[in-house]
């Protein structure tokens, strides 16, 4: 389509919903940061809320167009999710985005069917839950392709779009010049979670049950969570049923800078996850060097971890096992910090942001060829984007629930 010398005048859109505090808004602040660097109009498009990372966006000196009404339109205007969804569209049909690459926002990927046959669309499938597939493949007869960011998201993908749709690209992040300090005999374990603290998908209640175990080897450690989420509470009361609260520090909500601060001073990267795309926080803590211990997913940790090697992965989420490995290092010094420089390597030589953007700059410079047709033999969006309670304004949901706290109350 176009070639490098001109590629001032391509324009490219980052969408999402929101700019929240995660893996996904580290995703885009970084190639957004790469493509611009490349001399692309990058705009980051966010559909539905700011977000708290917000403000982020022009600290990394990257556009950002907010397209306001999701709220007013959810509460109190029946179908208003519609007609924001279909705003967005026209809205980024206006701006004249040459290629659009949409990360999981209800809002764009209804409204793609507006956009001009000539604009490249991509679907960005972020992991291998069913809500991803439900959302970014609906529609997806208006899509250049589907862009998958583990071998195992890409294998779910293909059972409802045909191949030739899903591109395989991992997620990279940017690789910062530091040396980690070798764990020595008589130092105390560094262990440390990063991620949304939700049991749905971290898993974050097994956390818990591994330290209470490893306490009882006396082996020195002091463990660091860091995030938020639904669970958090839970957490917190489970940690001191477990009498734990001297082992275990909670920080909450923390930038990227701070995260990599703990980061560089841990040992251990704890992820007992169900399931995953392919996770920054984990390409950032093998990166400064932390052994991953973390759940054995197929077609996901398997990529970056080479059991033994460069981290370990473990089987059905067994807490004996991760008491083990982290037992054996401990009393291995020597190939603690061998597994630690493997986990730090394999990142900085295949998991990087400059390697990850290539991928996406071939894409648009039109290195990478697609099949563009519509004939396809799988549909996928029988399913509806949007759920009956998303059609009607909240306030209506909110009559009708008090209505029926008064009819039980007469009964």
């Amino acid at each position: 389509m176009t070639t490098s010398h001109n590629s001032k005048h391509i324009k490219v859109a980052l969408v999402a919903s929101a700019m929240n505090c995660g893996g996904l808004e580290t995703y885009l602040l970084t190639l957004s940061k790469e493509l611009r660097n490349k001399n692309f109009e990058v705009t980051i498009v966010l559909t539905d809320n700011k977000g708290v990372w917000f403000k982020k966006i022009k600290e990394y000196n990257i556009k950002v167009k907010y397209i306001p009404g999701y709220n007013f339109f959810r509460k109190f205007i029946p179908f208003g999710i519609l007609i924001h969804a279909i705003s967005v569209g026209l809205i980024i049909k206006l701006t004249g985005f040459d290629f659009i690459f949409i990360n999981h926002s209800k809002s764009a990927q209804f409204s793609i069917f507006l956009l001009s046959k000539k604009v490249r669309i991509f679907s960005v499938l972020h992991n291998d839950n069913p809500e991803i597939f439900r959302v970014g493949l609906f529609n997806h007869i208006y899509l250049t392709a589907s862009i998958c960011v583990s071998d195992k998201v890409r294998e779910v993908a293909i059972n409802y779009i045909p191949e030739f749709k899903c591109i395989t690209i991992y997620n990279g992040i940017e690789i910062r010049n530091t040396d980690f300090k070798q764990f020595k005999v008589g130092d105390s374990l560094r262990i440390i979670f990063v991620g949304r603290i939700i049991e749905e998908q971290k898993g974050v209640f097994l956390i818990p049950l591994i330290l209470s175990e490893l306490r009882k080897t006396q082996i020195p450690f002091k463990a660091i969570i860091i995030g938020d989420g639904p669970d958090l509470q839970e957490l917190k009361s489970k940690i001191s049923k477990f009498d734990l609260d001297d082992f275990v520090v909670f920080y909450g909500r923390l930038n990227n800078e701070e995260v990599m601060k703990k980061l560089i001073s841990s040992h251990i990267f704890l992820m007992p996850s169900y399931y995953e795309g392919l996770p920054i926080a984990l390409l950032e803590g093998m990166s400064m060097a932390c052994v991953p211990i973390v759940s054995n997913l197929k077609g996901i940790t398997n990529i970056c971890i080479k059991n033994g090697i460069s981290g370990f992965l473990i089987d059905n989420r067994d807490v004996m096992q991760y008491v083990e490995i982290i037992k054996f290092l401990y009393n291995n010094q020597n190939e603690f910090n061998l597994i630690r420089k493997n986990a730090k390597d394999i990142i900085v030589n295949y998991f990087s942001s400059e390697y990850m953007g290539k991928q996406y700059i071939d894409i648009i410079e039109g290195r990478r060829k697609f099949i563009l047709k519509t004939n396809f033999h799988k549909v996928f969006y029988k399913t509806k984007l949007f759920s009956k309670k998303e059609y009607f304004p909240r306030f209506v949901n909110i009559i009708n629930i008090k209505k029926l706290s008064r009819f039980q109350n007469l009964k």
